[in-house]
């Protein structure tokens, strides 16, 4: 059952070590993970962008000629112009620009007015070229929430929830050929990854939930005056809530 499954999160998490890696720099680590994959299994990266960006496992990319990643014409960079993650291209001699970029949400929600100044300096990188770029480069935003209702004040992006990265990653290692100790990582972080989106999917609540059993259970452990109903499901959140202040 859901509830069943939501109650086996905390100890999917807490038996991985991935968690107490990523809990220093939440988007960061994922960030740095895509790169990983990226810089060391570059068919199973390039695959799992196809998935994001709605193309097919076999449909390139129009700047993915077969020769451009094994000739130095692709690149791909942490932190450049502040993009989490992103890959440039080199379109003429000395001149690299965006062509894929990809943004992190964890531990806050996506901003349209980040993610709108982020479209407008890819742009600008640019100038001067094939339209100021528009169309040609590829925006991605991974997050743990559904960020689908910004999609019409930031038109730019495609909005994926990490339980789509997840996916997308398992259905590209099978057929790949990396090591089985790279794929064990791999599988191990697609575990960590439905664990966190499955916690977070557990947190949305209804109009008609009490916040303090959701947001505070702590705070009801001292109220001398609580139903019996009310008693156990703060009981029960509470539980909870020391389970996965150990996640931090």
């Amino acid at each position: 059952s859901t509830s069943n499954q939501t109650t086996r999160f905390p100890e999917t998490m807490k038996s991985s070590p991935l968690p107490y890696l990523y809990s220093g720099s939440k988007e960061l680590f994922h960030s740095d993970f895509l790169y990983w994959l990226a810089t060391s299994h570059w068919d199973v990266f390039i695959r799992v962008m196809r998935n994001l960006a709605g193309l097919e496992d076999d449909e390139p990319f129009w700047w993915e000629e077969s020769s451009n990643h094994k000739d130095g014409n692709l690149k791909v960079l942490r932190e450049k112009s502040h993009f989490d993650l992103s890959i440039y291209y080199r379109f003429v001699e000395d001149k690299w620009v965006p062509v894929l970029i990809l943004e992190n949400k964890v531990k806050s929600l996506p901003n349209v007015k980040q993610l709108n100044e982020y479209s407008i300096n890819a742009e600008k990188e640019w100038h001067g070229l094939e339209n100021n770029g528009k169309n040609l480069m590829t925006f991605l935003l991974l997050s743990l929430t559904d960020a689908n209702s910004l999609s019409s004040e930031a038109k730019a992006w495609t909005f994926k929830k990490y339980a789509d990265l997840m996916r997308a990653l398992e259905n590209n290692l099978e057929s790949s050929r990396m090591s089985s100790f790279h794929k064990q990582l791999c599988n191990n972080y697609c575990e960590f990854v439905r664990a966190l989106s499955g916690l977070a999917e557990s947190w949305k609540m209804d109009v008609n939930e009490k916040y303090q059993i959701r947001f505070c259970p702590d705070t009801l452990k001292t109220n001398k005056y609580k139903k019996d109903e009310d008693n156990k499901k703060a009981d029960d959140a509470y539980d909870e809530y020391k389970k996965l202040s150990e996640l931090r």
